[in-house]
């Protein structure tokens, strides 16, 4: 029996009841208890544009405890699923290799019953090891129309709560769980890895600074650099270059992850499916590696820069003053920078200035007050 305990937001719980009563009455064994519910404090992060977590705020959520047994099941194992013009392997970690060549996508027909059919799930026997792709009805001729009812479940379910949870400590509140109540994309259509981080250092080179997603009169945008990587993958355009993936992905699995974004990351160099919702990790797995075979910078604190280059995303921030213009420039030699505060632009969003160097973060070069002129008795170097 595999048990999972979770919880789901208390507005979810009627949506959520409908089809688990129905998964409860198709499965044997099945069976879920829903608590009471209760305001619990949950953390929501904040990314900043290196991908790292810039700060946390403490959000109360309305949730319901949530308990999950799901019987185990024998005889055939599920190998992937086509459904909706989506395909759906049970393993992203590698390639997936069907025995019968013409199985996928464009197969078309039912090997049980001869019909053709749209959606469909490619199985295996477990003990002999014969694989068929059958269709949504006839899978439940081989006894495993409990994989049918489970499948649909769990794909539910990441819809209404990622339940996939990250612990943290807080010393007002104790373990504080990261909020997953947004929509989990890792049941949607599969992306060749080639293929995405390929799509990523195309946009890399379109533009090497992540745009995070912005917020407008309580409207929310998504991030420019994502609708890019999408905009690639669809164009159909797409040119893969083998020797660079595989030396981006040896790079990757070299990562010793200290956080949960660059396990992320490491994930990404590892499978050979992967996501949509793994697009922002594609994308700063191909930035680390480029920025691992460029020169160090070599700017200490204090000392004074010429920029010259184009505001790339300007953005706003709550801060203890009110709200804090944040501008992140690209200057013309290539190197990244960020302002808190304004900084003088022409209509074409190019932008020359002067300032001190507060400290280089990640290959980011953090700039103090934007000044017209040089400061006197301290070297200027362009960057």
């Amino acid at each position: 029996m595999n048990t999972i305990k979770t919880f789901i937001p208390s507005e979810s719980v009627d949506s959520f009841k409908k089809f688990a009563d129905k998964t409860q009455k198709n499965v044997k064994d099945f069976t879920y208890s829903l608590g009471k519910p209760y305001q619990k404090l949950f953390y929501h992060p904040v990314i900043e544009e290196d991908g790292t977590a810039g700060h946390l705020t403490k959000v109360f959520h309305e949730v319901c405890d949530l308990t999950v047994n799901i019987p185990e099941q024998s005889g055939w194992k599920l190998l992937a699923t086509y459904k909706d013009d989506a395909f759906t392997p049970v393993d992203p970690t590698k390639e997936l290799v069907f025995k019968n060549p013409q199985h996928g996508a464009h197969y078309g027909k039912c090997d049980h019953c001869g019909h053709w059919c749209k959606n469909a799930y490619v199985i295996e026997n477990i003990t002999t090891g014969e694989e068929l792709q059958v269709g949504c009805e006839c899978i439940k001729k081989f006894g495993i129309d409990d994989m049918y009812y489970i499948s649909d479940f769990t794909r539910k379910l990441y819809e209404i709560y990622n339940y996939k949870l990250n612990y943290a400590t807080d010393k007002e509140y104790g373990d504080l769980l990261e909020w997953g109540g947004r929509k989990d994309s890792s049941y949607k259509n599969a992306i060749l890895k080639t293929n995405l981080i390929m799509a990523a250092k195309s946009q890399y080179e379109i533009c090497p600074v992540y745009k995070k997603g912005t917020k407008v009169e309580n409207v929310r945008y998504r991030s420019a650099t994502l609708e890019g990587i999408d905009t690639i993958l669809n164009s159909g355009n797409l040119k893969v270059d083998e020797t660079y993936v595989k030396a981006v992905c040896e790079f990757g699995a070299k990562i010793h992850p200290k956080t949960e974004f660059e396990e992320d990351m490491l994930t990404v160099a590892k499978n050979f499916y992967c996501y949509q919702g793994q697009e922002v990790y594609a994308f700063f797995l191909v930035k680390a590696y480029e920025d691992s075979l460029k020169p160090e910078l070599n700017l200490p604190k204090g000392c004074q820069v010429k920029v010259c280059g184009k505001v790339i995303q300007k953005r706003f921030e709550e801060s203890y003053f009110g709200m804090m213009e944040i501008n992140t420039i690209l200057t013309d030699k290539g190197v990244t920078c960020e302002r808190y505060g304004k900084v003088p632009t022409t209509e074409d969003k190019r932008t020359s200035f002067y300032a001190l160097v507060k400290g280089v973060f990640k290959g980011k070069v953090s700039l103090d007050r934007a000044t017209k002129n040089p400061k006197k008795g301290i070297e200027v170097i362009n960057i």
